[in-house]
């Protein structure tokens, strides 16, 4: 009997069910353009970047749930009054959830929720770039949809 045979066998004793199609690894990507209102002061939008892996869950024939993990950078531009200007950025890991709803082979309606953690924030200034990551909110709650 070879010895790799009884391994078979008792690996086989031990597994577990499965279903196909149910649960599924991506990654994900994009380019973002975000900015911020002020009263007194123009902004103007920043590029920036996400990137990270999802897991969609099918739980039935026309409906998904799809956790994720991102890391996002964001950013604002401002000119004050007197003309000097600067970048704000922020750096942070996003955790968003949606429940999707197919109502075809390629649209969908999706809705959730997303919690974010700041990694990093700073301010790009002619004089360099400042911290300013102990002046924002640690943890940043949203609603997704679309």
């Amino acid at each position: 009997m070879r010895p790799t045979l009884p391994l078979l066998v008792v690996l086989s004793l031990f597994s577990l069910p499965g279903n196909a199609q149910r649960l599924a690894l991506g990654l994900k990507g994009g380019l973002l353009a975000s900015t911020t209102h002020a009263v007194r002061i123009q902004t103007y939008p920043v590029p920036g970047a996400t990137a990270g892996i999802y897991f969609p869950y099918h739980a039935g024939t026309r409906f998904e749930i799809q956790p994720e993990a991102l890391i996002t950078l964001n950013g604002s531009g401002y000119q004050e009054p007197d003309g000097d200007r600067f970048t704000a950025r922020t750096l942070y890991m996003n955790f968003p959830v949606s429940a999707k709803l197919f109502l075809g082979n390629s649209f969908n309606l999706q809705g959730g929720v997303k919690a974010g953690k700041l990694l990093l924030a700073y301010h790009e200034t002619a004089e360099g770039n400042v911290t300013m990551t102990d002046r924002y909110n640690a943890i940043d709650f949203g609603l997704t949809g679309g």
